[in-house]
């Protein structure tokens, strides 16, 4: 009984371990992506397909040797971006509209002064924002930067899904099913 409880434990920490994972964010309207296997190995020349949310296909590529992807999407939409390691190792990630959005530093007030005189011949001084301005602006670039790692972290926080949990049962029936069948063949010999 004990070798079948290790065998199963065996088991289910292997499969656990060939858990493939995306993760994309957005700098400067390029997509960029990071593929890592659960054990944090880097999910190297691996299929990346992008959909859009009709599920068109916008675009594929491969993962570099550190499991990285980048590119520009024809247009600043959701996306879906799926990761194909092989093996049956599938991944995605969704990357909202919202994340292409630019922050508060580019829209809002000009940060130049302007002139009237059409002789000046040194460039306007830059007006300092205002506090109140200044932190708008550092919190919504802030937000944008940390989006991706709080989502990330909420994806980590999930544990594993329901697929996960039957494939386990499925694997320690298949043990349990082995392990009757090996000790029938003995005793019957």
């Amino acid at each position: 009984m004990a070798a079948i409880v290790l065998l199963t434990a065996i088991a289910a920490t292997s499969a656990w371990a060939h858990k493939v994972t995306v993760f994309a964010w957005v700098e400067d309207s390029t997509v960029h992506t990071q593929s890592k296997f659960s054990g944090g190995r880097s999910a190297k020349n691996a299929q990346i397909a992008v959909y859009n949310a009709a599920g068109e296909k916008l675009l594929e590529g491969r993962t570099d040797t550190q499991g990285r992807f980048a590119f520009t999407p024809p247009k600043p939409e959701t996306l879906r971006i799926v990761l194909m390691a092989g093996s049956g190792h599938r991944g995605e990630w969704t990357l909202a509209a919202e994340a292409f959005a630019p922050t508060a530093a580019h829209a809002g007030a000009p940060l130049e002064a302007t002139t009237s005189d059409a002789h000046a011949t040194t460039p306007p001084a830059a007006v300092p924002p205002k506090d109140d301005e200044l932190q708008a602006m550092i919190e919504a670039a802030l937000d944008k930067k940390l989006a991706p790692v709080l989502r990330r972290l909420e994806v980590q926080e999930q544990g594993p899904a329901l697929k996960d949990v039957f494939g386990g049962i499925g694997y320690i029936v298949g043990i349990v099913g082995l392990v009757a069948y090996l000790r029938s063949r003995r005793k019957s010999g």
